[in-house]
C-alpha cells in the first residue's frame, strides 16, 4: 500500500537541533531522553531497524527511508483504543515520493537502569501488554524494545575481545592484539533479551534489547565513544491489520510532518 507524501519534514543533518528537553530529564535519563537518544543516533536505529525489519530493510532503494516520531498519543488515531496511551516510537517507510503503509512499525519502548551490582534489574513493565494493544489497534509490524543504561564494571570483571582493523573500502581487515573490554553491556542486552523471550505473548512481535551509554556524557554525544551492536529478533506480520488504522496515520503524518524525524536508508 502506498501513500503520496504530500508534505515531508525537513531533513536534519548532523549538529542540526532535533528535540528539545527538559535538563531534568537528563539528570535522571527519562524514558523519552533515551528514546530520543536511540533515534538520534541514526547509525544504531538503523540497526534496531534491520534486525526488527530484515527482509524490507535490504530492500530499500537508494532514496528510501523511514519517517519516525515518538510518543504519539492513541487518540490522535480516533481508533477508540486506550492501552497504550502513547506509541513511544512510530516508524513509517518510504520510498521516493510514497509512504509504503504496509510496512509501517510501532515499537513500545522500556527502559532497564542496571548497575555492575544489580546487573538482573528489570523494567517495571516488560511492555508486552502496550505492544498486544499496538497489534489489536493494527498496526502491521509491533515491537518492543528496551533501552539500556549502567554504570561501568571494575577493571577486574573486564575480559578479553578480538580487535580488528579495517585497511580499505572493500572491508579488509586484520586481526589486532586482543584486548581487555568491558563486556557488561552485551551481558545486559541478553539478559534483556531473555527475559522478552520468557514473557512474549505472541509470536508477531519483534524484540529489541539496545545498549545505550555506561556514563551520562554518553547520552549527550552518542556515538562517539561506539556503537554496541543490539540483541534483536525480527517481527513478522500482524494477522490482524486494520487498514483504517493505517489510514489515519497517513493523515497524521501530513497534518503534522514536523513531528517526524527523517532517518534515510543511506547517508545522503
Amino acid at each position: 500500500m502506498l501513500r503520496k507524501i504530500i508534505r515531508r519534514p525537513k531533513y536534519l543533518r548532523s549538529g542540526e537541533l532535533a528535540y528539545v528537553l527538559p535538563h531534568s530529564y537528563v539528570k535522571e535519563r527519562h524514558e523519552l531522553l533515551l528514546t530520543v537518544s536511540l533515534v538520534t543516533n541514526r547509525y544504531l536505529f538503523g540497526l534496531v531497524y534491520s534486525g526488527l525489519c530484515p527482509q524490507y530493510f535490504r530492500s530499500m532503494g537508494e532514496v528510501s527511508g523511514v519517517f519516525v516520531s515518538l510518543v504519539v498519543p492513541t487518540d490522535e488515531l480516533n481508533l477508540g483504543i486506550s492501552k497504550p496511551g502513547d506509541i513511544d516510537i512510530l516508524v513509517i517507510p518510504y520510498q521516493d515520493n510514497a509512504l509504503i503503509l504496509d510496512q509501517i512499525l510501532a515499537i513500545e519502548v522500556k527502559v532497564v537502569r542496571a548497575s555492575f551490582f544489580n546487573q538482573g534489574r528489570s523494567p517495571n513493565s516488560m511492555g508486552m501488554t502496550q505492544a498486544d494493544g499496538l497489534l489489536k489497534m493494527g498496526f502491521p509490524y509491533v515491537a518492543v524494545a528496551h533501552l539500556i543504561v549502567s554504570d561501568e564494571s571494575p577493571e577486574h570483571a573486564w575480559r578479553p575481545m578480538g580487535i580488528a582493523e579495517i585497511l580499505d573500502e572493500f572491508g579488509n581487515c586484520r586481526m589486532l592484539p586482543e584486548m581487555n573490554v568491558d563486556w557488561m553491556p552485551i551481558d545486559l542486552m541478553e539478559r534483556a533479551m531473555g527475559k522478552m523471550k520468557s514473557a512474549r505473548s505472541s509470536k508477531n512481535l519483534g524484540l529489541a534489547a539496545a545498549f545505550l551509554a555506561s556514563r551520562e556524557e554518553d547520552l549527550n554525544g552518542a556515538g562517539l565513544r561506539g556503537t554496541w551492536y543490539p540483541n534483536v529478533e525480527p517481527a513478522s506480520v500482524n494477522d490482524f491489520v486494520q487498514r483504517s488504522t493505517l489510514e489515519k496515520i497517513v493523515s497524521l503524518f501530513h497534518e503534522n510532518p514536523t513531528a517526524f524525524m527523517d532517518i534515510p536508508r543511506y547517508d545522503p
